[in-house]
């Protein structure tokens, strides 16, 4: 089931409730959040503002596979007192295709699916003001 802010805003706010007394309580103010309800940009914009929040980090994965690897992480640093030796820099996780590659793949499909090469300035700008975040 899919949670968003409008559809059900008394479920997530719900969800979210534990969150200020440990927040409050812990005097923790950067906060690491996964799994699909965690990608919902309305409610960690609440989330942020109503818990006072320094931070927020959002494990870009759709599902709760963002738990185990928190645990794994804070306890490699925490309790084996290890260094972080790698530090994710960026959302874009994966290989970056061209239009050559794009082209080749959609090739034995002709026919059935299109695609457009957005040329407009527009849509240029619009993307270089969203890589800085």
């Amino acid at each position: 089931m899919t949670f968003t802010s409008n559809a059900c805003p008394g479920a997530i706010r719900f969800a979210f409730f534990p969150w200020r007394a440990s927040v409050e309580d812990s005097g923790i103010r950067n906060v690491c959040l996964a799994g699909g309800v965690a990608l919902n940009c309305v409610t960690n914009t609440r989330v942020l503002r109503d818990l006072d929040l320094t931070g927020l980090y959002v494990q870009p994965a759709a599902s709760d596979v963002g738990q185990s690897l928190g645990n794994a992480l804070w306890a490699f640093n925490c309790v084996l007192r290890q260094d972080r030796g790698w530090r994710m820099r960026s959302a874009e996780l994966g290989t970056a295709y061209g239009p050559q590659a794009i082209e080749a793949t959609m090739e034995p499909f002709r026919g059935e699916i299109w695609a457009r090469t957005l040329r407009s300035q527009r849509a240029a700008r619009s993307g270089q003001r969203l890589v800085p975040g």
